[in-house]
């Protein structure tokens, strides 16, 4: 049994390939933070002592939005929109470039979550035309997933079965350097780099159903790139608020144990602050087990963050938001559009958020 949408399905060659994706993986479901595995071998840049001037080295934009020649790479949107009717949807778009012996393979996954109606549609699609050198930007496509862009101007579309998105993204502030310089490792010597726009303003069309609807709303987008470690998983939130300011939180693992935790905080301006593990708390006040994979997710989060004295609750609009699709063992997680609401120095604080949690937890 698989959830709404076609999964494509390449030579057994391409399959194959795709196998390295899972070794990504690997995470616990507890309810908290569990202490801290110095196994894990992860760690943040020293920014004060680092010398960035080759590998690693400080992210160029707009030169570092096109593909690159790392083993692993991805440009990843979320959002929420709300058509002219009230509807609210949220969508996920994401293409993954992984190389091996320098010739890339793109997986791109495409959600739509639909809460007035309890649906969620999900499509994988996988191509083997090198993307690469394209001119400026980026300018991917697997299948029937395309997303271009430039200096925090993006178009991205899409089309499964039963439903669709087509959208104009534009930053309404500059990218920030995640971790404050933009990279950090993650059980390898090699760099992870990172940056974001994480408010883009966004216009188009949402079809499900065959109906489409005119839409306006919000998007957060990531780019990163470099050398990851096998094994691992993580908890990701990024929470987008109506004062106009962004927290990105993360708590990566391996093997059930935790290795290391961080964020950023992004103030209405635009400026981003590095958090660090003693700063913030995420913990989960639920679990939904998915029918489909039998998998057993926290669903449902409070979130603390000290510096700006913020206590929210992130309620996911609907417990059914897992991307169970998955290609010779490719990762299977759950990607969910959530409602924020809480104080901030104790007065009413509200937005939305994502919230991604990767690893099979049966």
């Amino acid at each position: 049994m698989t959830p709404a949408g076609a999964l494509y399905a390449p030579p057994m060659k391409l399959a194959a390939r795709l196998l390295v994706v899972v070794t990504l993986l690997g995470c616990s479901a507890d309810d908290g933070p569990a202490a801290a595995d110095a196994a894990v071998e992860s760690r943040l840049p020293d920014a004060g002592t680092a010398d960035l001037s080759t590998d690693p080295r400080p992210i160029q934009l707009p030169e570092d939005e096109s593909p690159h020649s790392d083993p692993m790479e991805w440009w990843y949107y979320t959002g929420r929109l709300v058509a002219e009717t009230g509807e609210v949807f949220g969508f996920e778009l994401t293409v993954f470039q992984m190389l091996f012996s320098d010739k890339p393979i793109y997986a791109g996954h495409f959600t739509v979550t639909d809460p007035q109606a309890g649906e969620f549609f999900a499509n994988m699609e996988v191509s083997a035309e090198d993307q690469r050198g394209l001119g400026e930007g980026f300018r991917l496509q697997t299948g029937q997933m395309e997303m271009s862009g430039h200096a925090g101007h993006d178009r991205i579309r899409a089309r499964m079965k039963q439903a669709a998105i087509d959208l104009e993204l534009v930053a309404a502030k500059p990218p920030v350097l995640q971790y404050g310089t933009g990279w950090m490792t993650v059980g390898s010597d090699r760099p992870f780099y990172y940056y974001s726009y994480t408010r883009m303003t966004a216009r188009g069309s949402v079809t499900v159903g065959g109906v489409p609807r005119s839409v306006t709303g919000e998007a957060w987008m990531d780019h990163q790139w470099g050398t990851i470690g096998k094994g691992f998983g993580w908890d990701w939130f990024s929470l987008r608020l109506d004062d106009q300011s962004e927290v990105m939180l993360f708590y990566v693992r391996r093997d059930g144990k935790l290795g290391f935790v961080g964020g950023t905080l992004i103030d209405a301006k635009g400026e981003g602050r590095e958090l660090k593990p003693g700063d913030f708390e995420a913990r989960a006040t639920g679990r939904w087990t998915s029918q489909q994979t039998g998998i057993t997710y926290p669903c449902g989060w409070t979130v603390s963050v000290t510096p700006i004295q913020l206590e929210v609750t992130l309620a996911p609009v609907m417990k059914r938001q897992e991307f169970g699709l998955s290609l010779m063992g490719s990762p299977i997680y759950w990607e969910g559009l959530c409602d924020v609401t809480g104080t901030r120095a104790g007065k009413p604080a509200s937005g939305h958020a994502y919230v991604e949690v990767t690893g099979n937890m049966k």
